[in-house]
Protein backbone atom coordinates (compact mmCIF):
# COMPACT_ATOMS: atom_id res chain seq x y z
CA UNK A 1 0.00 0.00 0.00
CA UNK A 2 2.73 2.68 1.09
CA UNK A 3 4.99 1.29 -1.33
CA UNK A 4 2.45 2.32 -4.55
CA UNK A 5 2.36 5.54 -2.66
CA UNK A 6 5.37 7.17 -2.89
CA UNK A 7 4.02 10.65 -1.35
CA UNK A 8 2.55 8.81 2.42
CA UNK A 9 4.85 7.65 4.92
CA UNK A 10 5.30 5.19 7.17
CA UNK A 11 7.15 4.93 9.91
CA UNK A 12 6.89 1.82 12.73
CA UNK A 13 8.08 1.75 15.45
CA UNK A 14 8.78 -1.46 17.90
CA UNK A 15 9.93 -4.93 17.82
CA UNK A 16 8.32 -8.10 17.44
CA UNK A 17 7.34 -11.62 15.81
CA UNK A 18 6.16 -9.72 13.09
CA UNK A 19 9.15 -7.44 12.09
CA UNK A 20 10.81 -10.20 9.81
CA UNK A 21 7.41 -10.74 7.87
CA UNK A 22 6.59 -6.66 7.81
CA UNK A 23 10.34 -6.19 6.58
CA UNK A 24 9.71 -8.04 3.52
CA UNK A 25 6.23 -7.13 3.32
CA UNK A 26 7.50 -3.53 3.05
CA UNK A 27 10.82 -4.71 0.50
CA UNK A 28 12.90 -1.70 -0.48
CA UNK A 29 10.31 1.21 -0.37
CA UNK A 30 12.37 4.22 1.05
CA UNK A 31 8.68 5.46 2.57
CA UNK A 32 8.80 2.63 4.69
CA UNK A 33 10.85 3.19 7.74
CA UNK A 34 11.44 0.96 10.40
CA UNK A 35 12.84 2.15 13.80
CA UNK A 36 13.09 -0.55 16.25
CA UNK A 37 12.33 -0.21 19.86
CA UNK A 38 11.96 3.42 20.52
CA UNK A 39 12.15 5.05 23.79
CA UNK A 40 9.03 6.58 25.77
CA UNK A 41 9.64 10.13 24.97
CA UNK A 42 10.43 8.97 21.58
CA UNK A 43 7.68 7.54 20.84
CA UNK A 44 5.49 10.36 22.19
CA UNK A 45 7.65 12.69 19.63
CA UNK A 46 6.36 10.16 16.62
CA UNK A 47 2.59 10.48 17.70
CA UNK A 48 2.72 14.56 17.80
CA UNK A 49 4.79 14.63 14.84
CA UNK A 50 2.61 12.00 13.12
CA UNK A 51 -0.33 12.77 10.78
CA UNK A 52 -2.61 9.53 12.36
CA UNK A 53 -1.73 6.67 14.36
CA UNK A 54 -3.04 3.39 12.34
CA UNK A 55 -3.92 0.77 14.58
CA UNK A 56 -5.37 -1.95 12.47
CA UNK A 57 -5.58 -4.45 14.80
CA UNK A 58 -8.79 -6.73 16.29
CA UNK A 59 -8.14 -5.78 20.17
CA UNK A 60 -10.52 -5.74 23.32
CA UNK A 61 -8.66 -2.81 24.41
CA UNK A 62 -5.80 -1.53 22.39
CA UNK A 63 -3.33 1.20 24.73
CA UNK A 64 -1.51 2.62 22.25
CA UNK A 65 -5.00 4.56 20.49
CA UNK A 66 -5.00 6.09 23.95
CA UNK A 67 -1.35 6.78 24.16
CA UNK A 68 -1.96 8.57 20.40
CA UNK A 69 -4.78 10.60 21.34
CA UNK A 70 -3.41 11.64 24.42
CA UNK A 71 -0.21 13.78 22.21
CA UNK A 72 -3.60 14.62 20.30
CA UNK A 73 -2.83 12.18 17.21
CA UNK A 74 -5.83 10.92 15.30
CA UNK A 75 -6.20 7.33 15.22
CA UNK A 76 -6.98 5.41 12.07
CA UNK A 77 -8.55 1.83 13.18
CA UNK A 78 -10.23 -0.88 12.35
CA UNK A 79 -13.35 -0.58 13.24
CA UNK A 80 -14.22 -3.70 15.36
CA UNK A 81 -13.37 -4.01 19.41
CA UNK A 82 -12.13 -1.79 21.29
CA UNK A 83 -11.00 0.89 19.11
CA UNK A 84 -15.04 1.30 18.52
CA UNK A 85 -14.39 2.63 22.19
CA UNK A 86 -12.12 5.10 22.29
CA UNK A 87 -11.69 6.81 18.49
CA UNK A 88 -15.08 8.55 17.75
CA UNK A 89 -15.65 8.05 14.26
CA UNK A 90 -14.74 11.40 12.50
CA UNK A 91 -14.17 13.42 15.22
CA UNK A 92 -10.80 11.73 17.08
CA UNK A 93 -10.15 9.61 13.92
CA UNK A 94 -11.48 7.15 11.79
CA UNK A 95 -12.80 3.62 11.29
CA UNK A 96 -12.45 1.37 9.02
CA UNK A 97 -14.71 -1.54 7.97
CA UNK A 98 -12.43 -4.00 6.58
CA UNK A 99 -8.76 -5.33 7.33
CA UNK A 100 -7.89 -5.01 4.08
CA UNK A 101 -5.39 -2.43 2.31
CA UNK A 102 -7.88 -1.12 0.29
CA UNK A 103 -10.13 0.15 3.15
CA UNK A 104 -7.24 1.21 5.04
CA UNK A 105 -6.13 3.29 1.59
CA UNK A 106 -9.45 4.97 1.80
CA UNK A 107 -9.35 5.74 5.13
CA UNK A 108 -5.94 7.01 4.69
CA UNK A 109 -7.08 9.44 1.45
CA UNK A 110 -10.24 10.53 3.63
CA UNK A 111 -8.58 11.76 6.10
CA UNK A 112 -6.15 13.59 4.57
CA UNK A 113 -8.79 16.12 3.59
CA UNK A 114 -10.05 16.42 6.80
CA UNK A 115 -9.39 18.43 9.72
CA UNK A 116 -8.49 16.97 13.46
CA UNK A 117 -9.34 19.24 16.19
CA UNK A 118 -6.18 18.42 18.73
CA UNK A 119 -8.06 19.59 21.66
CA UNK A 120 -10.69 17.14 20.73
CA UNK A 121 -8.58 14.06 20.50
CA UNK A 122 -6.76 14.75 23.83
CA UNK A 123 -10.11 15.10 25.21
CA UNK A 124 -11.52 11.90 24.11
CA UNK A 125 -7.92 10.28 25.68
CA UNK A 126 -8.59 12.14 28.99
CA UNK A 127 -11.95 9.97 29.47
CA UNK A 128 -9.91 7.16 29.76
CA UNK A 129 -7.51 8.50 32.77
CA UNK A 130 -7.06 6.08 35.70
CA UNK A 131 -8.74 8.75 37.74
CA UNK A 132 -11.92 8.66 35.60
CA UNK A 133 -11.49 5.38 35.51
CA UNK A 134 -11.38 4.55 39.15
CA UNK A 135 -14.76 6.81 39.96
CA UNK A 136 -16.57 4.94 37.30
CA UNK A 137 -15.85 1.88 38.83
CA UNK A 138 -16.55 3.10 42.44
CA UNK A 139 -19.93 4.54 41.23
CA UNK A 140 -20.28 0.89 39.41
CA UNK A 141 -19.68 -1.02 42.35
CA UNK A 142 -21.63 1.28 45.05
CA UNK A 143 -25.04 0.85 42.48
CA UNK A 144 -24.99 -2.70 42.31
CA UNK A 145 -24.38 -2.94 46.21
CA UNK A 146 -26.96 -0.52 46.80
CA UNK A 147 -29.24 -2.88 44.61
CA UNK A 148 -28.45 -5.86 46.09
CA UNK A 149 -29.37 -4.73 49.96
CA UNK A 150 -32.55 -2.86 48.31
CA UNK A 151 -34.00 -6.21 46.69
CA UNK A 152 -35.84 -8.64 48.79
Amino acid sequence: LFAKNPAWRLKIAGAGVDESRLKKLAGSSPNIEFLGRVSDNEIVKLYQQAKAYIFPALEDFGITPLEAMACGCPVLAYGVGGATETVVNQKTGLLFSEQTSESLKQAIEKSEKMIFKTDDIVNRAKEFSEEKFASRFKNFVENEYNKLIKSP
